[in-house]
């Protein structure tokens, strides 16, 4: 496929590539993540010890 030819005939700086396009969606990744995680913690109920039980 011509695509293809073109594609491997670029010379790719990795460092870029990760900068560029990478690291911005694993910041943004690890954003929600983090958001997601905080929510489910503030929506569980606290946790009883079985001498609060007593």
């Amino acid at each position: 496929d011509r695509l293809d030819i073109k594609i491997a005939q670029l010379k790719v700086d990795t460092t870029s590539l990760f900068h560029k396009l990478i690291r911005h969606k694993l910041a943004n990744f690890l954003s929600a993540e983090g958001k997601r995680a905080r929510k489910k913690e503030s929506t569980e109920p606290p946790l009883t010890s079985a001498r609060d039980r007593d």
